[in-house]
């Protein structure tokens, strides 16, 4: 079921002012101008368009060399780690070898007094002998030990 509601309206009291007529010259100009400033608008964007071109073809260089100087760095660091290795293996080689140098040096030194201390005692006289024909014993031990 539709229902129908009717509504009375005075048309005394709406105000209805109908809007005023336009001049044909009147919107002409208003469209001149705009055509103009989009005109000017494109042409600054062209320009802007050519700057976004330069400055990304600069970027482009920026990234290359950035990339270029990276790597470089990568090796640099890289050749620098492995020739910190080679210096900390000479270090430790070095240490080792002086070692080893001073070990030999006791050890010849030692051995040199103890089979310098053997000869002088095989080659004392006896004890009745009046004559010495060699060296003391204690001549032979304070001597210095040849390497």
């Amino acid at each position: 079921m539709i229902d129908t509601v009717r509504v009375i309206v005075d048309l005394a009291e709406v105000r209805y002012t109908p809007a005023p007529g336009r001049s044909p010259d009147g919107p002409q100009v208003n469209i001149d101008a705009l055509k103009t400033r989009i005109e000017q608008l494109q042409a600054d964007l062209a320009e802007l368009e050519m700057e976004k071109n330069c400055l990304e073809a600069s970027v482009a260089e920026h990234r290359a060399d950035f990339e270029r100087e990276r790597d470089r760095c990568d090796r640099l660091i890289a050749e620098t780690l492995a020739l910190n290795k080679v210096a900390m293996s000479a270090r430790e080689n070095a240490a080792r070898l002086e070692g080893e140098a001073f070990g030999r040096q006791n050890r010849r030194r030692w051995w040199g007094r103890l089979v310098t201390r053997d000869r002088g005692r095989e080659q004392r006289p006896a004890r009745t002998s009046v004559i010495s024909s060699g060296p003391s014993p204690r001549q032979v031990i304070n001597m210095p030990a040849s390497t």
